[in-house]
């Protein structure tokens, strides 16, 4: 009874700390309580921590809260962010999901391609991109969320990428230099322009620093599979890794200074 949807208490649910919901009330009961989601962009504790750059694709934010809303979970949303700094697109998208469900919500289920676009377009203004400049950097944005999405960098090691199977660790590594090769181009762009700052920030740390410790730790795997077959081809990918170390340092000591 003090749980009543006339008190001011709120049933609180919880994800499972990677953006995947694993409890709700019973569908069609919203009548009974208030309901509320308590969510994680950034997470400390077991079994792995997250809390370095932003690892939640927005496709992922939409599928679980949507679902949360229809289930009546609309009292309280809660979102553990973090710090502020490296997490401005989730909880740009989790505070405009919020207060505009209409817009963004069930209605619109294929709607964050063309958020994340109209999020560039805001950010870099006045840069006045083209649509195809547009697309490209909201392709980097979401390529490096996909990419931590599926592994969050804490996660990483020499065998999170198989070296043999499927061509695991060639395609992966593929995607990675890609990422790398698409965010430097627009580095270049606006490099001496009052814009350089923000886009360092925003977009290019966090793709350019995933996809360089995706490549060391690929790099890794690689150079522990020629070292226990007895090749040279070892010593090759193991300055690779020394090279990415090094990207890593460079990356942070950069984005620090700004």
């Amino acid at each position: 009874e003090m749980l009543g949807a006339d008190t001011n208490n709120i049933v609180m649910f919880c994800e499972d700390n990677n953006g995947y919901l694993r409890t709700l009330g019973e569908y069609g009961e919203k009548e009974d309580y208030n309901y509320g989601l308590y969510y994680h962009f950034d997470y400390v504790g077991g079994p792995k921590t997250s809390m370095w750059i932003n690892t939640m694709p927005l496709q992922r934010t939409w599928d679980n809260m949507t679902t949360a809303y229809e289930y009546g979970v609309d009292d309280a949303w809660i979102v553990n962010v973090g710090d502020l700094k490296p997490m401005e697109l989730p909880l740009t998208y989790f505070l405009d999901l919020a207060y505009d469900f209409e817009t963004y919500g069930s209605s619109n289920p294929n709607s964050v391609d063309e958020y994340t676009k109209n999020w560039v377009k805001q950010q870099f203004a006045a840069a006045d991109l083209s649509e195809e400049e547009v697309q490209e950097i909201a392709d980097i944005l979401t390529g490096y969320t996909d990419m931590n999405g599926a592994t969050k960098p804490e996660s990483l090691n020499a065998e999170t990428h198989n070296v043999v199977n499927y061509n695991e660790v060639q395609r992966h590594l593929a995607e990675a230099l890609r990422l790398e090769e698409l965010a430097d181009k627009y580095l270049a762009k606006f490099e001496n322009t009052e814009l350089y700052d923000a886009y360092y920030e925003l977009v290019y740390y966090p793709a350019a620093a995933t996809a360089n410790l995706n490549q060391l730790w690929m790099y890794m795997a690689l150079n522990q599979k020629y070292a226990k077959n007895g090749s040279v081809l070892a010593n090759v990918y193991g300055k690779l890794v020394e090279e990415a170390m090094d990207i890593d340092r460079a990356l942070t000591a950069e984005y620090n200074t700004l």
